[in-house]
This record gives C-alpha cells, structure tokens and sequence, in this order.
C-alpha cells in the first residue's frame, strides 16, 4: 500500500507541475499583451464500451464482462516568445460490468515545454509524462490497457533541466547544464528511480573547417530496487567540417564509473562520430565509444520521399536501471511527424496536423512495436529499429519492427532486480497498420501486432499475436465514433490464453 500511496502522489504532482506551468504562463501572457493564439487549449472526452470473452486473460476461468470507458482530458499548447509546449492530459474512468472486478482509474499524460527565461542566455527544458507500462518482460503480456492482467502498472516521470548560454570573449560558446528526474510506478518499486546531473561544454566560437571542444559531466542515478550508479566524464574533441554536408569528429579523455565495481574505478575513453546529410531529406549518423565496461555505438538512417519515410537505427550503451527497458520501435506519430516535415515546416502546425492525420486513418498515436518492461538492473542495452510510413492517396500504411536485448552487467547487479533471474531479457516486436479511406469522413484500418520474450531461461519465453480492425468516422466537426473488433492469442509455458473483443468509441472535442 506504501507504494501505491507513493506513486499516485508522485502522479499527481507531475500533473499539478505541467498544468499550473502553462496557466501561469498563459495568465503572464495575456498581462503582457501577449496575443491569445500564443496559447490554446481544446478539452475533450472519449466514451468506450468493450465487451469481451476474457477479461482476466486466464483460459482456465475465462471471465466474460462488458468495460465502460469515460476519459474527459485536455490538451495544451503554448507558442510563445518565451514559452514553447505542448500538454496531453486525460483521466480514464474503467468501469467493469457482469464480474467482480471493481473499477479502477488510469491517468495519461504527455507533455514537453522550453522555457527561455533570460533572452538568449537562460533557458529551462521541462517534460512530465504518465502512462500504462509492462512490469515483467517474463509476465502475462496484452494489446490492451483494459485487461487485470496483474502485469501493467501506472508510471510517472517528471524531468527538469536548466541550462545557460554564453559566449567567452571572440574565442569560445559554452552551455552549462543541469538534469534532475523522477520516475514513480505505483504498485512496484522497479520503476522507482532519481537522476541528477551537470555538464559543461566548451567549444571555440565561429565556422571553421577545424574547430574544437571540451566536455565534463557528471551523471548519478539512484534506482530504488537498484544499485546507485556513477558516471564522471572529462574528454576533448576535434571537429571536422570538410563540407557543408559533413561532420567528422574523434575524441578522447577519462571516464570515472562504479558500473562493474563497488568504488568507482577511472579508465581512458575515446571514440568518434560522423554525419552525412546529402539532403534536406536524408540523414545518416554514426558514433562509436570504447569504455572499460564495454564499447556503445550508435547509427541511425532517415530518407523522406513525399510520402513516404523509412528510418533505421542501431544502438548499445548503459542502461542504469529505474525505468522501462527493453522499448524498440518509432510510434506512429513520430513516424507520421517526420512525413510531414517537408510539407509543413512550423513545428507546432505539424503536430496538429499529424493528429488530425491520425484521427482521420484510426490509428493508435503512441502504438510501439515492443512495450518494453521495468528493471532495476544495470545492463547493456542493444536496439535495432526499422520504420517507415507511407501515404497514397487513399491508403496510409505504417510498419515497425525492433529487436532489443538487456544484458545484465557485472556480477555486482542484483538478482531481484525485475529481470526475473535472467542474465539476459531479448524481445522482438512487429507492427503493421494498414488504413484506407472509404471516405472525406470515414476509414478503415487493420492492425496486426507481434511481440516475443525470450531470456537465457528456458521457461520464460512467450509469444502474443494480435489482429485487430476497425472502422471509424466523423459525425460532425467535433464528433468522431470508431467500431472495432480484436482476436489476441498468448502463448506461454505457464500462462497461455486466446481473447476476443468488440469495441465502440464516441469522441467529443470541444
């Protein structure tokens, strides 16, 4: 009960934070002359039944029931000289019917604003986020936030970081830095984690072809099922320029960690990165760091047609613990944003857009292709992503795939760390969405998902298919209903089941 208390008053708080940030920002506003477009907000509110053949998704006791959904929210954005944001907040009320299982609230929160309180010198990042998120990559897995499953819990996260800019004489730029985070799940502890940190980069001022930098940074994080992690850092760095589409760097320096060792341990590290962009269109990176606990890199690939976008990714480093690991794949949101990024250039008209885009095809915004779990554990985190999206003239088509795995690092780790006993976690996740348009106010969409856990034991391996199809339309300018149908199947040595559902959605924006 402890925990739970904590959470929800952790969850709360972060809601609070978000809210009275812009409201106070809008009144500031408005004091100011600051013209009203600068910030909008629109309240909505969704009413979903879902009857199902398996609510518990247990085959031995299969629990039919019938599920009403109420989710009044709001969403926020700020366009401001001085202030640039958006917030998406709603609260689900579930409500069971014909079973014994009492209702329960679900909170939704995503939000990211930048604040320049100083011109031009500083400035303060903020992001608070709340969501349904999978405990155990080794427990019952589902396509859906409505089953007691036992194995999803609310998590909440708030992250502030304040930073200055300046300039030093005619000769250097700096940016001093400072992050602070909180992650809070209510009904376990391995997603409980602080984070704090500082850096400071220096790097000489002007256009050159050669130039140079220097970093220090220090990063400490805290998992409260965990170990508390330390990173120090100290390196230098020459920039190459050769051409207006490239850049070239190599770096070397020290690392200080406790990541394989009890006290924390010095060590040389170096590395280099470069970056082509041949076009406005096509981007390619790639890094790579030697450290005495193991090498990371990172590469990563985007090419934008005019309707289509295609994004690879390939990346190893630390994961310290205290959060989701495991998460592989582009949401059909960003992949749809990055569509439009020729075609409308202004961030905060892009996003409107994109929802509009993802309203108008039924597709699930924040739809990933694996979920990911909570874990204390230190590990390396290996993640290959492949996405793309294209856009006809009446067919929108969306696919991402990933492949993760968490390695748990040095035998200091702790066995009780939400790992579940394994060395290592890997997962496999697929996603294609396929929507039409029937009409100017109506589209069909079909989704198939494919997740599959595995780990160095034998008994933990699991596979969950799903197919869903909907069909959704506009009832006015502000009322949208989608009617939808879904088969998921899990397999499992210990927990196995086959569920079936039909939906319906009425969703009113004010």
């Amino acid at each position: 009960m402890h925990g739970k208390r904590v959470g929800s008053a952790v969850l709360l708080r972060v809601t609070v934070v978000g809210l009275a940030g812009l409201l106070a920002h809008a009144a500031q506003a408005q004091v100011q002359g600051v013209p009203a477009r600068a910030f909008t907000w629109a309240p909505h509110v969704a009413a979903t039944t879902t009857v199902t053949d398996n609510l518990k998704l247990r085959d031995a006791e299969k629990d039919g029931a019938v599920i009403l959904q109420v989710a009044p929210g709001i969403s926020v954005q700020a366009k401001s000289p001085h202030l640039k944001g958006t917030l998406d907040y709603s609260i689900n009320a579930l409500m069971y019917g014909k079973t014994d299982r009492s209702g329960q609230i679900q909170q939704q929160l995503a939000s990211r604003a930048t604040a320049e309180l100083v011109d031009n010198i500083f400035f303060v990042d903020g992001t608070a986020t709340i969501s349904q998120q999978t405990v155990s990559a080794q427990g019952v897995q589902s396509s859906s936030n409505l089953n007691p499953t036992g194995n999803r819990t609310e998590v909440g996260s708030l992250a502030l970081s304040p930073y200055a800019r300046g300039r030093l004489g005619e000769v250097a730029n700096f940016e001093t830095r400072v992050n602070v985070s909180e992650t809070r799940a209510k009904d376990t502890i391995f997603g409980d984690s602080s984070s704090k940190g500082a850096s400071l980069v220096v790097n000489g001022s002007g256009q050159k072809v050669l130039n140079w930098s220097a970093t220090v940074a220090t990063q400490k994080v805290a998992p409260k099922a965990g170990r508390e992690t330390l990173n120090d850092r100290l390196y230098a760095a020459l920039l190459y320029k050769p051409d207006i589409d490239v850049n070239l760097s190599v770096r070397g320096g020290k690392e200080r960690t406790n990541y394989t060792s009890t006290d924390p341990v010095s060590s040389k590290t170096y590395g280099a990165d470069a970056q082509w962009t041949p076009t406005l269109r096509t981007k390619f990176s790639l890094g790579w760091d030697h450290h005495a606990y193991g090498n990371s890199h990172s590469l990563s690939f985007e090419h934008r047609m005019s309707r289509s976008v295609w994004r690879y990714s390939d990346s190893r480093s630390v994961d310290n613990g205290g959060g989701q690991q495991g998460v592989g794949g582009r949401s059909n949101f960003d992949m749809l944003y990055s569509l439009l990024t020729s075609i409308e250039p202004d961030a905060a008209a892009r996003q409107k857009r994109t929802n509009e885009m993802l309203q108008q095809y039924g597709l699930s915004a924040d739809a990933i292709a694996t979920p990911g779990f909570l874990t204390a554990a230190l590990t390396i985190a290996r993640r290959q992503e492949l996405s793309f999206a294209l856009e006809g003239l009446r067919n929108a088509l969306t696919v991402q795939g990933s492949r993760t795995s968490n390695t748990r690092l040095g035998a200091l780790s702790l066995l009780d760390d939400g790992l579940g006993g394994a060395s290592v976690v890997r997962q496999l996740g697929l996603n294609v969405n396929l929507a039409h348009k029937l009409a100017a106010d109506s589209s069909l969409s079909l989704l198939w998902v494919y997740q599959r856990s595995t780990s160095d034991l034998p008994s933990a391996t699991s596979t969950l298919r799903s197919l869903s199809a909907a069909w959704t339309g506009r009832l006015g300018n502000r009322t949208s209903l989608a009617l939808g149908v879904r088969h998921a199947e899990f397999d499992s040595t210990t927990a196995p089941y086959t569920e079936n559902s039909v939906y319906g959605t009425l969703q009113q924006q004010f």
